[in-house]
């Protein structure tokens, strides 16, 4: 499959139309627009200022983020970052049983070789097998510490780190590098964003449809004013003098 190159590939389209947001342009200048009024025309769409890629990242990120900088949000993370540390520290308890019964089959060979030896059976094959098997019980057995799991113990400053990656995810997201793949993780959190144009503010209104509205439905304190469930959309702002944290809803 295809790997989206952008962070907001096939992620934008027009309030006014219903297609497709394409970008144009290099560096900074690089914006968002209609491309049903850019290849259609008037006719289809009359189209709307291009909206800064930045702005429009930005402002979907600090949905983003709000949602993931609440308890609730990092009660979640800690509970799975937990269950992954279980589910590895199983897997090293499957690796030990296997390797004691590894042990266990070694002893074995070594007693019957050490009792044909007592026996009087000397000969060259048995010797060499009897070295050989002590040998690989003596490196299973120093083996054997390096496998035992530890006490499960979480990192003392877990919340610092979770919201030091939060605070950066604007950052880190739009890192070309991440872009990409961090496109096909966006897509899973949002179904589409509707961009229109405010021509008496001069600003991009910017509206969030389904999944991450959810996500921030739930992670959201209880009593605390915010979307009614009833809600279907959280509605941003990018353009002139936005600021990352301001919700129009």
């Amino acid at each position: 499959m295809r790997r989206r190159k952008d962070l907001l590939s096939g992620l934008l389209s027009c309030g006014q139309c219903g297609g497709n947001l394409t970008i144009a342009g290099s560096g900074k200048a690089r914006r968002h627009y209609c491309a049903n009024a850019k290849e259609k025309g008037a006719a289809i769409c009359t189209g709307m200022p291009g909206l800064k890629e930045q702005d429009a990242a930005i402002s979907i990120l600090s949905g983003l983020k709000t949602g993931l900088m609440q308890d609730e949000a990092y009660a979640e993370f800690r509970a799975k970052f937990l269950a992954r540390m279980k589910a590895a520290e199983k897997e090293r308890e499957d690796m030990l049983r296997i390797h004691d019964q590894n042990i266990r089959k070694l002893e074995t060979r070594h007693v019957n070789l050490m009792k044909a030896v007592e026996d009087g059976d000397f000969s060259s094959p048995i010797v060499a097998q009897l070295n050989k098997v002590d040998a690989e019980l003596n490196e299973a057995r120093a083996k054997r510490t390096a496998l035992t799991p530890e006490p499960i113990t979480l990192p003392t400053d877990l919340p610092a780190l979770y919201r030091a990656y939060v605070e950066d995810i604007v950052a880190t997201l739009q890192d070309e590098e991440v872009s990409g793949p961090a496109s096909e993780e966006l897509h899973s959190l949002v179904d589409t964003v509707s961009v229109d144009w405010d021509a008496d503010e001069k600003v991009h209104h910017l509206e969030l449809r389904r999944k991450l509205l959810q996500i921030i439905n739930a992670a959201r304190p209880a009593g605390e004013a915010g979307l009614a469930e009833s809600e279907s959309s959280l509605k941003l702002v990018a353009g002139v003098g936005f600021e990352p944290t301001t919700f129009r809803l």
